[in-house]
């Protein structure tokens, strides 16, 4: 796991040597090109089954999804192996449903393959998630423990449909293009006191904890929040050399990036990467889910998001928390805003 530790900002990089910022600098002038993004070509669509048998988008309850349909994503650690990357990407795909302790859910599995399922998220929950594996036809899960119900389609392609025909309770969960922010401020009003709280981009995947929701989010229009977490993510797998549409080892992944608050952090957590997952203690959850914080002064979601993109042959002693500042870096001048290397004088120090 690797720690932005409390205090720490664009700092970290006068504890290096003079040569790594000019290296720094030199790579984020080449690495800098116009990009362009495209939408992503597969999610979990909310579906239900009409009287005909047919899958269709459910128009009752916007805010309320129990049928879901699951592209194959292929497996994290395969990725985690074509990219050379540290760490894996989320496996999670999320429901909106809170399954309570020791609370049997029921599942139907459409389609010939087996997928997963998980109970529990790393971070928010202080002991992770329980894993279950789902086979074609009905399956029965339970948790000692409770947490969020997410699924995970690890196969390469194919779809399977999963249904929670029983069990498990609601709780907010926005999807960027089927949700609105008035439906936003509905299901706010609708669900008192959720487990959690979770928005969903095409590339971003936000857990947090209703207190952080409303302690930092006011105002800010979820629609524009995971847009631009979305264009944050993609512009950071640009700068590595990946596109959607790229081919073999050039492809981006199409597993999220979660950004999940630690509710009960240790002593000196802050904000990190690690697998699965960038974590965030909760006073820090306001550079993620205020979009002027993020846009303006986000360098630790930047930054921790940069560690995902850090390729383990060039992970070698001392430079660490150095190459990931070239995507922390080169998101601060593509956002609009000032360089740090300039900002803080690093140019002078370096030629000093």
């Amino acid at each position: 796991m690797v720690c932005l530790k409390k205090g720490q900002g664009t700092q970290i990089m006068s504890k290096q040597k003079k040569s790594r910022v000019l290296v720094a600098g030199i790579c984020i002038s080449t690495l800098l090109s116009p990009v362009a993004f495209e939408a992503s070509k597969g999610y979990a669509a909310p579906l239900e089954e009409n009287k005909g048998g047919q899958l269709e988008e459910s128009k009752e309850n916007r805010l309320e999804q129990r049928t879901f349909h699951l592209p194959g994503k292929g497996s994290v650690e395969e990725e985690q192996k074509r990219l050379k990357v540290r760490y894996v990407l989320s496996t999670n795909e999320p429901t909106g449903i809170y399954a309570g302790p020791n609370e049997e859910i029921k599942i139907e599995i459409k389609g010939t393959q087996s997928i997963k399922a998980f109970i529990g998220t790393k971070s928010y929950d202080e002991k992770g998630f329980e894993e279950f594996e789902l086979k074609p036809g009905e399956n029965n899960i339970s948790s000692s423990r409770g947490g969020i119900l997410y699924f995970y389609n690890m196969n390469n392609d194919g779809e399977v449909t999963a249904s929670v025909i029983h069990g498990g309770s609601h709780f907010p969960l926005f999807v960027l293009g089927k949700h609105t922010k008035k439906d936003w401020d509905a299901m706010l009003k609708k669900y008192k006191n959720p487990y959690a709280v979770e928005l969903k981009g095409e590339r971003s995947l936000i857990t947090a904890s209703p207190e952080a929701v409303a302690n930092y989010m006011g105002e800010t229009d979820p629609v524009e929040l995971m847009r631009l977490h979305d264009k944050i993510i993609r512009f950071e797998n640009s700068v590595a050399g990946l596109s959607e549409d790229g081919i073999g080892v050039s492809k981006a992944p199409n597993h999220y990036i979660q950004f999940v608050e630690k509710r009960k952090p240790d002593k000196d957590d802050w904000m990190f990467a690690t697998h699965y997952h960038t974590g965030y203690v909760p006073e820090t959850m306001d550079r993620v889910l205020n979009i002027k914080r993020l846009q303006g002064d986000g360098w630790g979601p930047w930054h921790e998001v940069g560690h995902l993109h850090q390729q383990a042959p060039w992970f070698w002693s001392g430079v660490g928390e150095v190459t990931v500042n070239i995507y922390s870096l080169s998101v601060q001048r593509m956002l609009g805003n000032k360089s740090s290397l300039e900002e803080d004088g690093h140019y002078k120090k370096a030629f000093a």
